[in-house]
């Protein structure tokens, strides 16, 4: 038997570091997958050129360890938008924060922004710890601006960190813009069969998780094409989270209320949102509106009528007047509790019909969803007032005239929903439909 030529087993050596080399560097750079992912948009309101500040949770599932100060996160924002979620390329303010018991991402942070697949970069990045959720918030107090895509729009965006020399943990979700500030939908992107480094058994779950601040220490309730599906109590600063598990894929009417400590019900807030298979959707910034009533039906013109009801805890509350053809307004006190209590002198009203409605802010937020409107008169001097025993019948939404605005009234909405020529009396703004226009009105009136 003849041995090997030296030039040959040369060869073969040479051959087997090049394959082993090649090998080594095809495999994933993404070793880990982050969970728990979010992005909290500040303004999900379609078309918007700045202004928008994301805040960002995640949790590891590496150690990233690059060094102080060495380490990044990269946000790719959805490509099929690029040049909107960038708006103008510059700095951006990258700071860490603490939401959903997240430590603040640690560093000397800052951020820029790439137009090129809409990229925001955080540098400055300090090491960050196995399975630790962190939090970044971004911001364009730069010279960069962030802005929005169409209400249309549904894109992945991608978070990744990296130790400065490659990525290490990684992890899709979808988010969806809408037309207003009140409520964000995140789609939570899993594959069947759980992933994120080491797999696991089954699909993941199909499910619900919606979020959002009430009044305290109250129960919320959640139906689910106006049937009544799941509750919870809020806590003592008026946050509450429901979770629907096992839900069928489709498209769905969801609606939530709540009831403060008098027993009264809040303005129903509906919206539609489309589950889909293996995916846990997040639904946020819930605020519920708040709570009014009145103690007199008809006040003197010499004399004073109280308006008083809750709102979420820490919330600011302003009460608008209607009377006479103008609108008046004026700054609400409310306590710890979100409960508001104001006497209004009716001197400086017109005689005849009158109305209000209170308006809640919180952190310098407009709430999507104001009070009911509550209607009174204003008599001449000296008149005898009329205190208020029982609520009047609802002028609009009372479809089946129980004087009452509730599920029964919701129900008939929804069957009507996309259907062609619906009566009169279902379509509250008569555009020849009914979609989520009419439900804003229907909530207007809503009495539980």
């Amino acid at each position: 038997m003849k041995k090997p030529r030296p030039k040959i087993i040369l060869i073969a050596i040479v051959l087997f570091a090049l394959f082993s080399a090649l090998f080594y560097y095809s495999l994933p750079v993404n070793a880990g997958t982050l969970t728990n992912i979010k992005d909290r948009l500040n303004r999900q309101i379609e078309n918007l050129t700045s202004g928008v500040v994301h805040t960002f949770v995640f949790t590891t599932e590496l150690p990233v360890s690059g060094g102080a100060g060495n380490n990044q996160v990269r946000i790719d924002l959805p490509v099929a938008d690029d040049g909107l979620w960038c708006n103008t390329v510059g700095t951006l303010t990258a700071t860490g924060c603490a939401e959903d018991g997240a430590l603040p991402l640690p560093g000397t942070l800052s951020a820029s922004c790439a137009q090129s697949n809409d990229i925001i970069t955080v540098t400055g990045v300090d090491n960050l710890l196995a399975a630790i959720a962190y939090c970044v918030q971004i911001d364009d107090t730069g010279t960069g601006s962030l802005g929005t895509p169409i209400a249309s729009t549904t894109g992945l965006i991608t978070v990744t960190t990296n130790n400065g020399l490659a990525d290490v943990d990684s992890k899709l979700f979808a988010v969806d813009i809408v037309t207003d500030d009140q409520i964000t939908v995140i789609a939570q992107v899993g594959a069947p069969g759980g992933g994120g480094g080491g797999g696991g058994g089954g699909a993941s779950p199909t499910e619900v998780i919606f979020t959002g601040k009430s009044y305290a220490n109250r129960p919320v309730t959640l139906l689910k094409n106006a049937q009544v599906v799941a509750s919870a109590m809020a806590d003592i600063d008026g946050d509450f989270e429901i979770k629907l598990r096992d839900i069928a894929a489709g498209q769905y009417i969801f609606s939530v209320y709540a009831e403060d400590l008098d027993g009264r019900k809040s303005p129903l807030l509906s919206f539609s949102v489309i589950i889909y298979l293996n995916i846990t959707t997040y639904i946020g910034g819930i605020y519920i509106g708040p709570t009014i009533d009145t103690n007199k039906i008809e006040v003197a013109q010499d004399g004073t009528i109280d308006v008083f009801g809750y709102t979420i805890p820490g919330a600011d509350a302003m009460l608008f007047i209607n009377s006479g053809g103008k609108q008046f307004s004026t700054y609400l006190p409310v306590d710890n509790a979100g409960r508001y209590y104001y006497s209004l002198n009716a001197s400086g009203l017109s005689l005849g019909d009158a109305s209000l409605f209170v308006k809640a802010y919180y952190q310098n937020m407009e709430l999507g969803s104001m009070s009911r409107l509550i209607s009174f008169i204003v008599g001449v001097l000296g008149s005898e007032d009329i205190f208020r025993r029982r609520p009047a019948c609802p002028e609009i939404g009372d479809f089946n005239s129980d004087c009452q605005v509730n599920l029964i009234d919701l129900s008939i909405l929804i069957y009507w929903l996309d259907r062609f020529n619906p009566p009169t009396t279902v379509d509250l703004n008569l555009d020849r439909r009914v979609d989520l226009t009419d439900f804003s009105i229907l909530t207007y009136y809503w009495t539980g």
